[in-house]
């Protein structure tokens, strides 16, 4: 026998919307259970930005191209991360979305 959810065993409408009420917001943010706060690496923090930054490119014109990046702006306050050698912030005001050719551009100039 199967452990865990009964298999074939079905959920009325009315005990779903009470299972949806009681999980609602719990396992989000500095309520979850594995919450980093700024110790978080930097694929988690493109993963959270990408749902709270504008899905449009900060310098749109014609010459977009590519797709959405996730990018750190030069002027933000930033940090060295040892274990992947590379610079992160960790507020949402520290990056922008940026489509493939902008980012390619603004991470040119921001290495000269």
């Amino acid at each position: 026998m199967p452990r865990g959810r009964l298999v074939g065993h079905t959920v009325s409408p009315e005990t779903r919307a009470k299972i949806s009420l009681a999980l609602k917001g719990t396992y989000m943010g500095s309520e979850a259970s594995a919450w980093k706060g700024d110790r978080v690496g930097s694929s988690a923090i493109h993963m959270r930005l990408k749902k709270i930054l504008p899905t449009v490119c900060a310098f749109a014109d014609n010459s977009c191209s590519g797709r959405l990046d996730v990018s750190l702006r030069k002027d933000s306050g930033t940090l060295w991360d040892e274990d992947e050698q590379a610079w992160y912030g960790t507020e949402a005001q520290d990056y922008w979305r940026l489509c493939s050719s902008h980012h390619i551009r603004y991470d040119k100039k921001r290495k000269s």
